[in-house]
């Protein structure tokens, strides 16, 4: 009888089962969450730069919002966190497994699938592969624009920015917000959402420097406003159809509301644009209402906005999820438009 090599070490009944590390169960729920899933749902149409992945199973296709529970890394609910920005706004440093802009709910759903990939075989996310029979897209994540622009560099221009979102459904409230920086007297179109029915279905629209139009189903409300001192300027337009009142914010501040189209309804199948006014469905572009200069935080929501989130949408402050998100905004430029780092601070930031 041979003898064991080594003595063996006595049995502690009372002493708690081996755990795997936190982040590894985190990984595990977030396993059992996406395989539980598979059964049932299908993969939506993909974001990113190039058109991209797929949606990630328990995603609703457009809000990039989950329906089901997972976690990422260490527990956190998948995709549902109350702070998209867990670390801080500023300063704080993002979870080591997952680029910063992808706590964003929105961008979550779509990394899902390429980070379980990435787990399973050590590879490359951007490859694909199969899981558990299925096939699972490429990833491309869609570029973090924080602190970036998109510069429109000629005058006159025939260069736009496509915006690739689409709505579950029409719109009976929407809020979109943009940041503008040009020198420009002419007029240029800024937002530009177009369906097959009417060109002009949202539109943002500044024929002068003291003036902004803000349209909605073909038309519109004026608002004026100070001339610009050569700076940022920050505006949010907000429009509910069973009022019809149209809200309108320039730097974090409140215009008073006006009439716009009550009961109407903003049809979902829409082609939109920056820098170019469509006046139809996603061309028929005049270049002398183009815009010149610089465009960032480009956000689009399909709800009305608080006065505490419009201020928030100004400061960059935390933001509810939304079908347009800067930070996780999937987008084709076409002709002459680059992006680049922000080089002057916008008021508010």
């Amino acid at each position: 009888m041979l003898l064991p090599s080594h003595p063996r070490q006595p049995i502690n009944p009372w002493a708690p089962a081996p755990t795997a590390a936190p982040s590894t169960m985190g990984r595990l729920r977030l396993w059992l969450a996406v395989l539980a899933g598979l059964s049932g749902v299908t993969a939506q149409e993909g974001r990113g730069t190039s058109g991209g992945p797929g949606l990630a199973p328990g995603c609703r296709a457009g809000s990039g919002e989950p329906w089901g529970v997972g976690t990422w890394g260490g527990g956190q609910p998948r995709g549902s966190h109350p702070d998209p920005h867990p670390w801080g706004h500023r300063g704080g440093s993002a979870p080591s497994d997952a680029p910063s802009h992808l706590w964003e709910p929105s961008a979550l759903c779509q990394w899902g699938w390429g980070m379980l990939e990435h787990q399973r075989h050590g590879g490359d996310i951007s490859q694909g592969g199969r899981l558990g029979g299925h096939h699972v897209p490429s990833v491309t994540p869609p570029p973090d624009l924080y602190r970036k622009v998109f510069v429109f560099r000629t005058d006159p221009s025939d260069a736009y920015v496509v915006l690739r979102a689409k709505p579950e459904q029409p719109l009976l409230n929407f809020t979109v917000c943009l940041r503008s920086y040009t020198d420009l007297t002419r007029p240029h179109s800024l937002f530009s959402y177009a369906t097959k029915a009417q060109d002009n279905e949202i539109l943002l629209f500044k024929p002068k420097p003291t003036e902004y139009r803000f349209y909605v189903g073909g038309k519109f409300v004026t608002f004026r406003v100070p001339e610009g001192r050569g700076d940022w300027e920050h505006v949010c337009a907000s429009w509910e159809s069973a009022t019809g009142i149209a809200e309108f914010w320039l730097n974090g501040k409140p215009w008073p509301r006006k009439g716009l189209q009550k009961d109407y309804v903003v049809g979902a199948d829409a082609v939109i644009t920056l820098g170019q006014e469509q006046d139809a469905f996603g061309g028929g572009f005049d270049v002398y209402n183009s815009f010149t200069g610089e465009l960032a935080d480009v956000h689009l929501w399909d709800a009305g906005l608080s006065p505490d989130k419009m201020r928030a949408a100004y400061q960059s402050l935390r933001l509810p999820p939304a079908l347009l998100a800067w930070r996780s905004l999937s987008y084709e430029t076409k002709g002459d438009v680059v992006v680049k780092p922000r080089l002057r601070e916008a008021l508010g930031r």
